[in-house]
């Protein structure tokens, strides 16, 4: 007992600052798993833990009360990064220095995508179904369990980082800002000390109940890859983005090919809503880019089309409204017509945050559902993302070793052996406030 009051003091400064670092860390290494045969993967099978390390880096910051860890999560951070291990290297990342260099860097870069892109869609889409974030239940916290108990994801992630290099990165990217090396190690352990305490299943069991009784909609979707947004469909984006960072370390890059990496419709894609009456969250044009982009230098050179190729009037949002960004939302100002075929332009001369800027312009079109009254004239409507079945137990629990002693531990979490605490266990009591989500202020 002395020893976990021990550990909730010592890491209660995080508990204002964590942010579902542990799915950010399981969404890399589904990326990692996603990649295609290759230099890149290869390297990352070697280099799998400055990979889950990096992960969690940008939320470090906070875990010290840093302004490191807000500036980790975007691209003038990764541009300065990339800038610090091309002068480095010269492209040459053969070494097991620049090898792991290179994993965690694409770790920092898994983070800051999958903080646009899950809690812009997924998320939002769940607030829409599951009703406002639960303060007693921080969501990017509750979430994680999730995964512990219904995808039996565990793992720790070591305290890894280049801890030498990262405070001229840091200094770079900000314009002076000073932090060093010992600080950076604090921030770390208590990362390491955190998602240790997410992935031990004993903790996560007596919260994982919470955890659906508050987010079912986000429970029954979470790993769904058809659900723009979650772990899995996100997985895929950032292992796009990879792509295109790695060429970045390499020289290699090609703003013009590489600029936009994805868009939500797809270019050819059908059954568009016409509004956002189902969906504030999923009613909205997407653009992921590979590079950062100024909101303000590129929105003028975004426009949307009709069939008659009639300009529509349109207007955009950000990710928490920031202006550089690799997600921009295109909304139309008015409910878009049915059966209409419409065409999204990325002009040429966008200005990336690294200074590339591209000569080529971008397209993709969708098409628009049916009014209700002709939808057999058009492609089948995918059925909606509903809520449930909500589990009444987990479908699979990791035994806890405990001896002999636990090995009638009991599989139910109401049983009166259960290897993992009640609601009302002390134990629990106590954890709690290592457990809060480091949340980040917008």
């Amino acid at each position: 007992m002395r020893r976990l009051l021990a550990l909730a003091v010592w890491l209660l400064p995080a508990t204002a600052a964590a942010n579902g670092a542990y799915t950010h860390v399981h969404m890399s290494q589904l990326a990692h798993e996603m990649l295609a045969p290759g230099a890149l993967r290869e390297l990352l099978d070697t280099e799998r833990p400055a990979l889950e390390a990096g992960s969690m880096f940008p939320d470090s910051g906070y875990a010290v009360s840093d302004e490191y860890g807000e500036l980790a999560h975007w691209e003038r951070f990764l541009d300065a990064y990339v800038r610090y291990l091309r002068d480095t290297y010269a492209g040459d990342y053969r070494s097991a220095e620049a090898r792991a260099h290179v994993a965690f860097l694409l770790g920092v870069a898994s983070h800051g995508m999958a903080d646009q892109s899950y809690d812009t869609t997924l998320l939002a889409r769940a607030f829409e179904v599951d009703g406002p974030e639960d303060a007693e239940h921080p969501v990017d916290q509750y979430a994680d369990y999730f995964l512990v108990i219904d995808h039996e994801v565990a793992f720790r992630v070591p305290a890894f980082a280049p801890y030498e290099s990262l405070p001229a990165v840091i200094r770079d990217a900000s314009g002076g800002h000073e932090v060093s090396p010992s600080t950076l190690m604090d921030a770390m352990r208590r990362m390491e000390t955190l998602t240790g305490v997410q992935s031990d299943a004993r903790i996560a069991g007596g919260l994982y109940w919470d955890a659906w009784g508050s987010y079912p909609f986000l429970g029954t979707h979470v790993y769904n890859p058809r659900a723009v947004g979650s772990v899995t469909w996100t997985a895929g984006l950032i292992a796009e983005y990879w792509r295109v960072v790695w060429a970045r370390l390499r020289g290699a890059d090609a703003p013009d090919a590489d600029l936009v990496i994805r868009t939500v419709p797809e270019d050819g894609g059908a059954n568009w809503p016409v509004d956002r009456s189902e969906s504030e969250a999923w009613g909205r044009v997407a653009i992921w880019f590979g590079y950062g982009v100024d909101r303000d230098q590129i929105t003028p050179l975004v426009t949307m089309t009709d069939d008659a190729a009639s300009a529509v009037p349109i207007r955009f949002e950000t990710a928490y409204g920031g202006r550089e960004r690799n997600l921009l939302f295109v909304v139309p100002e008015a409910p878009l017509r049915h059966d209409t075929v419409y065409t999204v332009e990325v002009g040429g001369g966008v200005e990336t945050i690294s200074g590339a800027v591209t000569s080529a312009p971008t397209f993709f079109s969708f098409r628009t559902r049916c009014a209700d009254d002709r939808l057999a004239d058009c492609p089948s409507l995918d059925p909606p993302l509903v809520t449930g079945p909500i589990p009444e137990r987990p479908p699979a629990r990791p035994r806890v070793d405990g001896g002999p002693g636990d090995a009638g531990a009991s599989p139910d979490p109401a049983g009166g052996c259960s290897a993992w605490p009640s609601r009302s266990s002390p134990h629990l009591a106590l954890l709690l406030p290592l457990l809060l989500v480091l949340r980040r202020a917008r």
